[in-house]
């Protein structure tokens, strides 16, 4: 599918914010991360969005466009979101500079990494749109001009947008296994593999992105965000700004219901609007160490991992997996005031694969077997 052949890409702009001496050279590029503990502003974030585009849209395994051919599968289902697997060896052979960020910084760098998904299923859809526009102007050549140009913009309109609410970035690959209980505070933050067996799991419950809020008394509204934390919750405002500012102005909030009379909100006015917020599905499970890489006399250990959207439900209790994850610090509890209290450790997946073999997916009897 070669319909974009002719089009020039740049896969190899810089992805480090330039500083210093570096803002005058033009063609500094990194090859590679070289200080694991730098500072998250330095990473490029724009140009590491559009170099991990061109990656999906342009990589090849042989003679096929691996990644455009996932995306654009996907797409076609028909579903508002989805997901797709990608590998850390394909993307270390396309850009070793991205992949470095990749491994040292991937909760910075990874809600990048999706949006750059949803950017590069738009640009597949509108070259597609443009080039079947194309083919039948060439079809068809008694067509108006006049009509060419409304069905033109017709196309456009409708290829240009994805209809996907997110794209969910499922990471594979060989790293080295890191057991349970060797990680450390080096690793927190960091891109690592852990091997190990499900023993619990809970339910699945609805976290939320992004919710309205809207102040009962005078019906303002307010989008809010929340922070990519999966334990994370998101605080309603104590205070409407509608009410605050024309409190500021006039000494009280004009109420039309009450008569034309001042009037404030009050406290905590605001109440979600759940048919126009945003919601996904997560879980919480907890791997334990296998049996076989416990140290003799000791006792297994475990940690909690979270998983979200395409990974709920995939992995019931007593499963071997291998997970992806970034190792992340949340409250223990009895924290003093300024909640410098103990800190325990969970992994954030953003990959999982499940050992087969191990528990027994891979094994088939016959019916006589069976029986």
């Amino acid at each position: 599918m070669d319909f974009d052949e002719t089009r020039l890409f740049y896969s190899h702009q810089q992805l480090q914010s330039n500083s210093g001496n570096d803002a005058n050279d033009e063609n500094a590029r990194p090859n590679a991360v070289e200080d694991p503990n730098q500072d998250e502003e330095e990473i490029n974030l724009p140009s590491c969005r559009r170099h991990f585009r061109e990656f999906l849209r342009n990589y090849r395994l042989g003679q096929r466009f691996l990644y455009r051919d996932r995306l654009l599968r996907m797409h076609r289902r028909g579903r508002t979101s989805g997901s797709i697997q990608v590998s850390l060896s394909h993307l270390g052979e396309y850009d070793a500079a991205l992949l470095g960020y990749l491994l040292h910084q991937p909760a910075t760098l990874i809600p990048t990494l999706e949006y750059a998904a949803k950017d590069a299923l738009e640009t597949l859809l509108y070259d597609l749109g443009a080039a079947q526009e194309n083919n039948n102007n060439t079809g068809d050549n008694e067509m108006d001009e006049g009509q060419n140009a409304d069905t033109a913009n017709q196309d456009e309109n409708k290829e240009n947008k994805s209809g996907m609410d997110w794209i969910q970035i499922l990471w594979v690959g060989q790293l080295r296994s890191t057991p349970l209980r060797k990680i450390q505070s080096e690793h927190i933050g960091h891109l690592l593999s852990c091997p190990g067996i499900v023993i619990s799991t809970s339910p699945v419950r609805n976290k939320a992105i992004r919710i309205l809020a809207r102040c009962h008394r005078c019906n303002y509204e307010q989008t809010i965000y929340s922070n990519q934390e999966p334990f994370g919750s998101i605080p309603l405002p104590a205070n409407c700004p509608s009410s605050v500012n024309n409190v500021n102005e006039a000494g009280g909030a004009v109420d039309e219901a009450a008569g034309g009379q001042a009037a404030e909100c009050g406290r905590y006015p605001f109440t979600v609007v759940p048919d126009e917020s945003f919601f996904v599905d997560q879980q919480q499970l907890k791997l334990q160490e296998a049996p076989e890489t416990v140290p003799t006399g000791e006792m297994p250990r475990s940690v909690m991992l979270a998983v979200d959207r395409s990974l709920v439900d995939v992995a019931p209790p007593g499963t071997r997996i291998s997970v992806l994850g970034i190792p992340t610090l949340m409250s223990a509890g009895g924290g003093g005031k300024n909640g410098d209290g103990a800190k325990s450790v969970y992994i954030r997946v953003v990959g999982l694969i499940k050992d087969n073999d191990a528990h027994g997916e891979a094994v088939s009897f016959s019916p006589a077997e069976e029986e």
